[in-house]
């Protein structure tokens, strides 16, 4: 799935940092600058590592808030819940295209005014 979203992601004229484990993508940010508009995440990652200690961190390697997004095939109730109760997105696999574009570009959209209002202050 890894490989197909992140063409996916390209093809919408997205930069891409891509990675299976959150030292991986540490280390990738830390090359690229330490800069991130949003994080999607597998909620299962390589070994015990998990979306949302990588979008942990990767807000933490950028300093600043940014919006998440974690996608999952679980279906364990209480997998689920502690999901939701992060305030990041939760998307369902299969994921569709369609919906996943919508809600880049409205998180995206969001983040840029909340960045402006940001620097205005």
């Amino acid at each position: 799935m890894l490989k197909s979203l992140v063409l996916l992601l390209e093809g919408w004229g997205l930069k891409v940092i891509k990675s299976t484990t959150t030292n991986s993508v540490q280390q990738q940010l830390a090359e690229d600058g330490n800069d991130a508009d949003l994080v999607i995440a597998d909620y299962r990652l390589a070994g015990d590592d998990t979306g949302l200690e990588a979008i942990r961190r990767v807000k933490d390697a950028v300093a600043r808030e940014i919006p998440g997004i974690l996608l999952t095939g679980d279906t364990a109730p209480e997998i689920l819940r502690d999901m939701e109760s992060t305030g990041y997105h939760v998307m369902h696999k299969p994921i569709q295209a369609t919906e996943l574009h919508h809600l880049l570009r409205y998180l995206l959209r969001k983040s840029s005014t909340t960045d402006m209002k940001d620097t205005r202050n």
